[in-house]
């Protein structure tokens, strides 16, 4: 005799897709083939960006190279990134099970997640260039198949397709370090800030804690 609510639930629309034929058709699952013929440049794009463009000598930034994809990508055949001349590099490890997620990007639905990201430390002041990088990709695509057995002997009426991806150069600039450098100084540049947390209080003898 007692009511009984349920908990709220947010949803978020995207936009309608403007490559789409109608409502509803805005986007395209990451496991779905699409339609025949050729992959254009809006099919699969991946970006590279900076988090700052304007950096001091040996300040930090992230570099970070996204998918957007309204195609079936399997995956990469090759990849060429650039050698980051003039900067040292350390990749940011990913998360093993990568999550893609829905983006209204340039008009269009896509399936979008971070490939890789890099810290960059600029070695020296002046215009410095990160160069673009090439993504060989390898993709499924449904084919127009009317014969049975081309069918069942040709992957079911799906064809695997190559495309290249091109990202553009950046141009950073480098400011040199203020006047006053300390002899010798080889620390970091720019806002810092520490924290610590631990994921419990009350414990076990011999039980393990994360700090």
């Amino acid at each position: 005799g007692k009511p009984m609510v349920s908990n709220a639930v947010r949803i978020r629309v995207l936009p309608a897709d403007k490559n789409s034929g109608g409502a509803g058709q805005g986007s395209r699952s990451r496991g779905g083939a699409a339609s025949t013929g050729t992959i254009s440049n809006n099919d699969l794009i991946i970006t590279s960006t900076v988090s700052k463009s304007n950096v001091y000598e040996q300040e930090a930034f992230l570099l970070t190279y996204k998918i957007y994809t309204a195609v079936d990508l399997r995956g990469f055949d090759n990849i060429k990134l650039p050698d980051f001349n003039g900067f040292h590099s350390q990749e940011v490890e990913q998360p093993s099970d990568r999550r893609w997620k829905l983006e209204h990007y340039k008009g269009r639905n896509y399936q979008t997640t971070i490939y890789r990201q890099f810290i960059l430390f600029p070695q020296q002041s002046g215009e410095l260039t990160i160069e673009g990088a090439r993504f060989d990709a390898s993709i499924a695509q449904a084919s127009q198949v009317t014969d049975p057995f081309e069918a069942l002997f040709n992957g079911g009426g799906v064809v695997e397709v190559k495309k290249s991806i091109f990202t553009p150069k950046i141009n950073m600039h480098v400011s040199a370090l203020p006047s006053g450098k300390p002899e010798g100084y080889c620390g970091g540049v720019g806002e810092f800030n520490i924290s610590s947390s631990i994921n419990a209080t009350e414990m076990k003898t011999n039980d393990a804690v994360t700090l």
